[in-house]
């Protein structure tokens, strides 16, 4: 076989597998229903992209890098929440953006914040919808503020989005410190999916923990999907986390198909993919979600699957460990314990 044949293999080969890990926006591919009783919901959000279309909120956006900035973003909400679109971005400059977060969190229930880091592949009006969605599965009673960093929105740009995420981790730090030290909440949670896993794990343990970040309102710190190398999680990463004194939970499925594209891109296994068994570190919660992931792809049951929007109710809203959540049933392994999630 000619060199330009094998090349040619290869690239359609990592087609293949960067199209299994764009389950990531699958649900958005739906077409937009109307619905009389739509309401309106503010979210709180960060940025590294650069602006794009500002006459358009879909696309103010785009997959380029930019500055740090952040703003609002306007939602309407309808009884099918899966059909929520956003309606308006407004950046706002940094003391205006925390002092409109202060007065949300004053208001809030729970004068909790979660902040959360999307993965591979999305877009920035995507992960706004995602993040609607995931708030309303799991009834959070505090306030959804999320990052979003360049990902250029292809299923082929897999390398790209892994460069930039790795780019962006100095604009993730400032922006994580300055909602855990002035966002005015209670309890801050830190929330990341796929790669955006890596993203909070590399920003903690590279800046946050060294500079002395005051970690007082640090409350979940949970792991969706985390696109990392299992071994490299089970010798550094998770050990590290864990002796950070953090409440660490860790959710992964054996029926992710874009864990498993990762897999292959990457040559080893992903701690976010329970196939050849749940990974496992003392310390830390191991969720598998196996028998609950009735997502597309398997890769977005955190917004999918109710279950899993329920487990992740009683875990930020309550607080409950994995032990006293009746919807989990703990396995042994040889290194440890580690619960699965039985579905709705």
């Amino acid at each position: 076989m000619k060199l330009t044949q094998v090349r040619d293999i290869a690239k359609l080969w990592l087609l293949i597998c960067c199209n299994l890990l764009s389950g990531c926006a699958t649900l958005f591919d739906k077409a937009p229903t109307e619905s009389m009783s739509a309401v309106s919901s503010k979210l709180f959000y960060g940025t590294n992209r650069a602006r794009d279309d500002i006459q358009d909120p879909e696309s103010f956006y785009g997959p380029l890098r930019g500055q740090a900035e952040v703003g609002e973003v306007l939602l309407s909400i309808p009884a099918d929440v899966e059909s929520a679109n956003l309606e308006k971005v407004t950046p706002l400059a940094p003391q205006n953006y925390l002092s409109s977060l202060q007065r949300a969190v004053q208001t809030s229930r729970s004068r909790a914040v979660f902040v959360f880091i999307h993965g591979y592949n999305r877009s920035f009006s995507q992960v706004a919808v995602s993040v609607a969605i995931f708030q309303e599965n799991m009834a959070f009673d505090g306030v959804p503020v999320y990052w979003s960093w360049p990902s250029i929105n292809n299923p082929a740009g897999y390398v790209e989005d892994r460069n930039n995420v790795r780019w962006s981790r100095p604009h993730l730090s400032t922006f994580l410190r300055e909602i855990l030290e002035n966002s005015g909440a209670e309890v801050v949670h830190l929330l990341g999916h796929s790669m955006g896993g890596f993203a909070l794990a590399d920003a903690f343990l590279n800046d946050l923990l060294p500079n002395n970040v005051d970690l007082s309102k640090l409350g979940e710190f949970v792991l969706l999907a985390p696109d990392i190398d299992t071994e490299v999680f089970r010798r550094d990463i998770g050990p590290k986390l864990v002796e950070a004194g953090l409440k660490l939970t860790l959710y992964t499925s054996s029926n992710d198909r874009a864990m498993a594209s990762s897999r292959a891109i990457n040559g080893y296994a992903r701690a976010g993919d329970s196939f050849d068994g749940a990974v496992v570190v003392p310390g830390i919660e191991t969720i598998d979600a196996t028998a609950a992931n009735d997502s597309i792809l398997g890769h977005s049951y955190f917004e999918e699957s109710q279950a899993v929007g329920n487990d992740l109710s009683e875990l930020l809203n309550r607080g409950t460990r994995a032990a006293a959540r009746q919807s989990l049933t703990a396995y042994k392994l040889p290194s440890g314990i580690y619960w699965r999630l039985a579905p709705d």
